[in-house]
């Protein structure tokens, strides 16, 4: 099972969510994001993600090992009720376990679902080519084809010093496995996403994230989408009353829906 932080409701549990975070993160940059939501009655399980931030990488790397463990998490933790949050790469890995969970519903803040497999396979080529061509792998901010989605202008300190430390303590080789067998997971499952999804993006966050975005909306059934001002791809600590905000509405939604009659 995948290292994790349970936080419990603050009064009586509306909802139990378990957040997924994004490529090259932990569950420690989420920490007082989610002791919010729990003020706000919905308990809330942080998970690391295999080979990421010092969470134990699968053998072999890459994504079945990683789909497998956080399946197996996910339905251990969450049972058939819980919704489940996915950042980034935790919103791509969302989509892709959702054939093998039940849940209430997904909450996608930023995710990087690219819709199609020969754009998949350019964004993988190229984030490789920026992070990974110089010698030691190492966390490049000013990447230029990700239009703010590494750019730390504006943005706090305290947590850009957790970005990178995270970076740091991320398994390359689990990296880039992931992205060298992204196009192997396509066609994406979209139609197993077939419950309440709220989407949540930056409104400063680049192109291809909205592009991506975007399509996910249109191929999804039961989504609605909030875009939060001054914000980018990075979302939590940026602008977190925003997003609290509209996962609290979103789940106050998923309460009037399971009201009988």
């Amino acid at each position: 099972m995948l290292p994790h932080l349970h936080l419990p409701a603050r009064g009586e549990r509306r909802a139990h969510l378990g957040l997924l975070h994004s490529n090259g993160m932990s569950r420690a940059y989420y920490v007082p994001f989610a002791s919010r939501l729990a003020e706000r009655g919905l308990a809330v399980t942080l998970f690391d993600l295999p080979g990421f931030a010092g969470s134990k990488t699968p053998d072999p790397p890459g994504w079945r090992t990683f789909l497998e463990e956080t399946r197996a998490t996910l339905k251990e933790h969450l049972g058939d009720d819980g919704i489940v949050v996915g950042h980034s790469l935790g919103g791509l890995t969302s989509l892709l376990v959702a054939p093998h969970l039940t849940t209430r519903g997904y909450v996608l803040l930023e995710p990087a679902v690219i819709p199609y497999r020969w754009l998949a396979r350019l964004a993988a080529w190229l984030y490789m080519r920026q992070t990974y061509r110089k010698g030691p792998p190492q966390f490049r901010n000013r990447a230029p084809w990700y239009w703010r989605l590494h750019d730390p202008e504006g943005f706090p300190d305290r947590w850009y010093a957790l970005v990178l430390e995270n970076h740091s303590k991320t398994d390359p080789a689990q990296v880039i496995a992931l992205h060298q067998e992204l196009p192997e997971q396509y066609p994406l499952p979209f139609d197993a996403m077939n419950v309440p999804t709220l989407l949540v993006r930056g409104a400063s966050s680049g192109p291809v994230m909205a592009w991506g975005q975007w399509d996910l909306a249109r191929r999804l059934q039961h989504a609605q989408t909030v875009t939060i001002p001054d914000a980018a791809h990075w979302l939590v600590n940026e602008q977190d009353e925003a997003i609290i905000e509209a996962i609290d509405q979103f789940v106050n939604g998923l309460e009037t829906a399971d009201l009988p009659g």
